[in-house]
């Protein structure tokens, strides 16, 4: 368990090294994502779409879950892929 600069608890996520996701975060930021990382820019995206499919909304055509596992390296169901997603979102903005 690691702690924030609040003093709450946080689990330790498990990521895959070898997910797109940790190549899309090297690679220089372009014009095309608003000046962001595509890795970044993927990862706000899919936050907003999990947001919509707990809520059992489907945010596209053809979002799939097993999708956003495979680019993170994480697992879990809907619920628990956003929880660890807003938790990498905050580890990157420094917040934890």
């Amino acid at each position: 368990m690691l702690q924030n600069k609040k003093g709450c608890k946080v689990k330790k996520i498990k990521i895959d090294g070898e997910c797109q996701f940790l190549k899309d975060l090297d690679k220089k930021p372009q014009k095309d994502f608003n000046g962001v990382a595509l890795g970044i820019y993927n990862l706000i995206t899919v936050k907003a779409h999990l947001k919509l499919w707990t809520k059992d909304i489907k945010p596209y055509r053809g979002f799939k879950i097993k999708d956003v596992r495979r680019y993170f390296g994480i697992t879990g169901n809907a619920k628990k892929l956003l929880y660890k997603l807003e938790t990498i979102n905050k580890i990157l903005k420094g917040e934890l």
